[in-house]
């Protein structure tokens, strides 16, 4: 995969005054860095030399030293097939100067001062800027990478450490990367550097359009991070804000593009992209996409002048989530719980377990109760069109669904009201849905998450005391397989239709929506990015049936998106005909073709 590019940033340990040492010690480190094959080894500024020598920065014998270990430097790596960032110091204009030296294949491709801010490389098209400042002015240069368009920003900087500061730098490089919507690789400092005035602190880290792909500090001995950076994810997160990315006349000639792509990924990839990986900020945010999904349907209701819905409750996780959102929408518009009607209509396949699920839900928020079961119309819908009722096939579970769509939109028609839809994104995106059944709706509230949000959210829901009294009931909710329930139970009263079982884990689904929605992934590198979030989970002929599943589902499916009910985009990932568009009748052959040649 050529958009993977892989850095390595290092702070060395520094034996201050003595550059022949601290080359023998960063020769140690590429040595040990040398096995992950990185494209790109960063090493701090003043990495040879230490930031603070004072007027023995004049001296010829340091100045000479540290362009003997360049010399050195060239001849031990001149084999790497990759670019050397190392700062130190040289004669500029006579004076002594921070200098960053760009190595590669044995020859100095560029030496910069702090006056040099626009150097750039490419490396198999992935474009890589050197920005070597400090931490306090970082900030003030996001116009400049913004302008630049760079896939990567290497910064070498050596900045001493103050109690506290850590965290504030690392948001400083986070907040720069989603600024920029660009890699951000920094090495900071080196161990071994003076302690008067000041301490230093080695720091390495990798930042990726907001996101910290790792982060490393030390005070005593060296430090080394080591990640791919993608510029798929990097040029798509540009496309989406209208930056600028860019184009190739910028940059030298591309003297490692004979390189062969790094085949494995070294990058965090986790199972649920979706959600925070930082527990606080993964449940602060689905408490933020609650409120949201509450106040969509809050805004709505007032807009058309409505005091009233319907939603209908089957007892799963989908229809569990709208109606919490319901009984919050009504609490901030001070409108009674009764006007909620929530109606459990069984059929052919409901289980006890989820129609006293469905009840229970239903008397603890208040709501106004509604059983009509569906069984005898749908029999007589049957004898109308002439099917056989013990022919379980497509007409027997869609009949059932339609039914239901037809009693939620008559109940609102009746009572003045509106039918809150239930259906979810990775629903959506599979077209695992009736059309013209539980496909349609007056408004719906969870269709920009997915199905593995809804039960991360709900298990948020029940543990942070919002919904209190219904705690234990959202438990057993949580615990009931996914299943339409239109088909019936087994003689043991339980579901024999599992959604999970029928299409695979929604897990994985969603893992491949988000890739291929958000960054456009091929299946090759879908398959790949699945492989490392899910290694040991699934066996890799596993994840290639459900990627082609997934695949020739989601081509199939956009007739039915394409007249789904009005909703809110609350997410970055949805299928909003106002955000996403596809023809319905795409045809999925080209990507099954690429999975096939998969090994």
């Amino acid at each position: 995969m050529n958009s993977l590019i892989r850095v390595a940033s290092i702070s060395n340990h520094l034996e201050l005054g003595n550059p022949q040492e601290t080359t023998k010690q960063i020769l140690t480190m590429i040595e040990t860095v040398k096995n992950y094959s990185p494209d790109v080894y960063l090493f701090p500024a003043y990495a040879l030399t230490g930031a603070n020598l004072g007027n023995l920065s004049f001296h010829k014998t340091i100045i000479h030293a540290c362009e003997n270990c360049i010399e050195l430097l060239l001849k031990q790596t001149r084999k790497l097939n990759a670019y050397l960032v190392i700062g130190g110091i040289s004669i500029q204009q006579g004076k002594p100067a921070s200098t960053i030296y760009v190595l590669s294949k044995g020859e100095i491709q560029a030496t910069l001062t702090e006056e040099d801010m626009d150097y750039m490389f490419s490396i198999r098209g992935v474009k890589f800027h050197i920005l070597s400042k400090p931490f306090s002015s970082l900030l003030q240069y996001v116009n400049r990478v913004n302008e630049l368009g760079t896939d990567v920003t290497l910064i070498p900087t050596n900045n001493p450490t103050i109690a506290g500061e850590i965290p504030e730098y690392e948001q400083v490089l986070r907040v720069m990367s989603k600024a920029t919507r660009s890699g951000i690789a920094i090495a900071n400092g080196c161990s071994g550097d003076t302690s008067f005035p000041h301490l230093y602190r080695g720091i390495t880290g990798h930042f990726e359009c907001g996101k910290t792909l790792a982060f490393k500090q030390s005070i005593q001995g060296g430090n080394f991070t080591v990640t791919d950076f993608d510029s798929d994810i990097i040029r798509a997160e540009k496309n989406a804000l209208g930056l600028p990315v860019c184009i190739d006349g910028f940059f030298d000639n591309d003297i490692l593009q004979q390189v062969e792509p790094h085949k494995e990924i070294l990058r965090m990839v986790s199972q649920d992209p979706y959600l925070p990986e930082d527990p606080e900020q993964k449940t602060d945010y689905l408490l933020d996409l609650f409120q949201l999904q509450c106040s969509s349907l809050a805004t709505r209701l007032q807009h058309i002048h409505c005091e009233k819905v319907v939603v209908g409750v089957s007892g799963g996780l989908d229809s569990t989530l709208a109606l919490l959102v319901c009984a919050n929408a009504f609490t901030a518009l001070n409108l009674p719980k009764s006007n909620i009607i929530a109606v459990t209509m069984q059929g052919f396949g409901t289980t006890s377990s989820t129609y006293e699920n469905a009840i229970s839900l239903m008397k603890l928020l208040g709501c106004t109760i509604r059983e009509i079961p569906i069984k005898e119309s749908v029999l007589q819908h049957f004898a109308d069109i002439g099917h056989d009722p013990n022919q379980h096939d497509v007409t027997y579970e869609n009949a059932q669904a339609r039914e239901r769509t037809q009693i939620l939109l008559d109940l609102a028609n009746q009572n003045q009201a509106i039918v809150v839809g239930t259906g979810d994104l990775s629903e959506e995106a599979l077209g695992f849905a009736t059309f013209a059944g539980d496909h349609i709706a007056n408004f719906n509230v969870n269709t920009c998450i997915t199905k593995s949000m809804i039960r991360s959210l709900i298990v948020v829901l029940a543990q942070t005391g919002r919904f209190k009294s219904c705690a234990g009931i959202l438990t057993e909710i949580l615990n009931t397989p996914v299943s339409p329930e239109l088909l019936p139970p087994s003689e043991q009263g339980k579901t024999t239709q599992k959604t999970e079982e029928i299409l695979g884990p929604y897990l994985l689904h969603d893992f491949f929506l988000y890739y291929f929605v958000k960054y456009h992934f091929s299946p090759k590198k879908l398959f790949c990015y699945a492989q490392k979030a899910f290694k040991g989970q699934f066996e890799d002929a596993y994840l290639k049936e459900k990627l082609s599943v997934f695949l020739k589902r989601f081509c199939a499916a956009q007739f039915k998106r394409s007249c789904t009910p009005d909703s809110s985009v609350i997410t970055e990932v949805n299928l909003s005909n106002t955000t996403f568009f596809m023809p319905s009748d795409m045809s999925a052959d080209l990507f099954l073709q690429e999975l096939e040649k998969l090994n």
